[in-house]
């Protein structure tokens, strides 16, 4: 019997729950979910390893624009974003999705929060956050503020956004946050305890919403002092679960995936 393999490819890899959500469903259908931790000095040689030995695999942090180079065919949001974090290998090509954006979109719509008129405050401006406007923008948001460590990057966002035709500006720390509906955490910090500039943003509790793309086995601080929040687990096993239909046709239990963590 032949025995498929995916994967994750990232650096560093070792906290991530990927591999225990995927192969509760994929183990069962005879395939085997791997985490690749690899440095940026062999990401091309780990790319083309893949590209020959595995049907497909996720791509996270930092490489979800690194694979761009990669790929020989963009679908959907990725195509738009140019961000991606779902490769299928397909008759030897590789192809580029991007599931957060999906993932986000599926669940905002089970809440049936609209979109319209609402503002976002984003803590981020890489691959996570460019996933999270390209979600709220397709469902009606068109107003964010930009808070980020590294000013070439929100300068680069901010300017996709207006690109776009929505309003964007820079958020600078200690803001007054009354101003924003949503917030969306689109960093790791909180995975690993490392929230303090989250927590420059006082009063999680005044948001209309809190999405936290960052996750552990429990809640983030920031989803638990959020008043309603999608969490980075909601996140993570959607966007698993899409993953999984792209790679298989199959659209997986998603209560069976959380009740494996």
């Amino acid at each position: 019997m032949e025995h498929k393999l995916y994967g994750i490819l990232g650096h560093p890899i070792s906290g991530s729950l990927s591999p225990i959500i995927q192969n509760i469903v994929l183990e069962r259908l005879g395939a085997k979910y791997i985490p690749f931790d690899v440095k940026p000095d062999d990401f091309d040689t780990a790319v083309a390893g893949l590209k020959v030995l595995s049907d497909g695999f996720n791509v996270t942090i930092p490489y979800k624009r690194t694979i761009l180079r990669h790929i020989d065919e963009l679908f959907g949001f990725a195509r738009d974003i140019k961000v991606v974090n779902t490769v299928r290998v397909k008759a030897g090509r590789l192809e580029g999705f991007n599931t957060d954006v999906t993932a986000l979109i599926s669940l905002l719509k089970e809440r049936g929060l609209k979109m319209a008129g609402l503002s976002c405050l984003i803590v981020g401006a890489g691959g996570a956050a460019r996933a999270a406007v390209a979600a709220l923008k397709e469902l009606g948001c068109n107003d964010y503020g930009i808070f980020n460590r590294t000013p070439q990057n929100t300068k680069e966002l901010i300017g996709v956004i207006r690109e776009g035709g929505s309003s964007a500006e820079e958020v600078l720390p200690n803001v007054d946050v009354h101003k924003w509906n949503i917030l969306v955490n689109a960093t790791p910090m909180g995975m690993y305890d490392d929230d303090s500039i989250l927590m420059k943003i006082q009063n999680a509790g005044h948001f209309s919403l809190v999405i936290d793309f960052a996750y552990k086995r429990g809640s983030t601080r920031l989803a638990n002092e959020a008043g309603d929040a999608i969490s980075g687990l909601d996140l993570l096993i959607e966007q698993a679960a899409q993953s999984i239909k792209i790679w298989t046709g199959l659209d997986p239990d998603r209560r069976a995936m959380r009740g494996g963590i």
